[in-house]
């Protein structure tokens, strides 16, 4: 097969249409300013969707949206707000691609795509009716894709946040990297010398394995729950962010942070 035809299968995942057979077969795509045009116009169609579908899908785990199960006496959930996820991610790459924008945009840019049903999730008030439309933020945790509920549900256990989960994407997905495998009879955490379980903030800080996380993991995850940017109660509550935590002083075996870069 032929590169053009392989392009024109990564872009649209169908065959070249007309007009890309007809420059193809005239050899001038051979030459770079036809090639971009062809491009460019490929990413504007409709088609393209398919392209940025696939591509988010896999690169970014969105279609894991489909099985997650958040805890629902915790969280209000439901099958709208889980498509209204995948769709709010999928528009927003689908922009970085079509627009061309900076690949550090994925991170930081300063607007999502919202319907009425999401921007109540996310607190976001003067958003009606179920067209997702371009809305800028206010909220600077809420920009890029480490903010979109899509990312955050993958990436959470179905009632609370988790640091290893969210290290391991991190590591996987954005740096490919990998973590190493866990060690071989790793025994379940003590509870604290009181005799009382430790809160997830303390496990956190006792957990020496959380050392492999890059930094942006254990601060995501201080910011952000499973559903939404910060823990609050109930649906559209204004976001309000934790404390940074520390090491308790009953945690059996918290490991010293001195010298430690992160």
């Amino acid at each position: 097969m032929s590169n053009w035809r392989r392009g024109c299968r990564s872009f649209w995942s169908t065959i070249p249409d007309a007009e890309l057979l007809d420059v193809a077969e005239r050899g001038r795509l051979s030459d770079p300013a036809v090639l971009e045009h062809q491009v460019r116009r490929m990413l504007d169609d409709p088609r393209a969707d398919t392209l940025v579908g696939n591509f988010a899908g896999q690169w970014l785990q969105l279609r894991n949206v489909e099985t997650v199960r958040p805890d629902p006496l915790i969280f209000p959930f439901d099958e709208a707000l889980r498509q209204s996820f995948f769709t709010e991610t999928t528009l927003f790459v689908s922009s970085i691609f079509r627009e061309d924008r900076s690949l550090l945009d994925l991170f930081s840019a300063d607007y999502t795509f919202l319907n009425q049903r999401l921007a109540e999730h996310y607190g976001i008030p003067r958003i009606y009716g179920s067209q997702f439309r371009r809305v800028t933020l206010t909220d600077v945790n809420r920009r890029g894709l480490l903010g979109q509920g899509s990312v955050l549900a993958v990436t959470s256990y179905p009632n609370r946040t988790s640091v290893v989960q969210r290290g391991k994407w991190v590591l996987e997905a954005l740096l490919g990297t990998p973590p190493p495998p866990p060690p071989p009879d790793v025994p379940e955490l003590k509870a604290a010398l009181h005799g009382k379980a430790l809160s997830m903030r303390e496990q956190m800080s006792c957990i020496e394995a959380t050392r492999f996380a890059p930094p942006v993991t254990r601060a995501w995850t201080r910011s952000a729950s499973p559903w939404k940017i910060t823990t609050v109660s109930g649906a559209g509550a204004p976001p309000t962010r934790p404390a940074p935590s520390t090491p308790p002083e009953s945690c059996p075996t918290a490991p010293s942070s001195a010298g430690r870069p992160g």
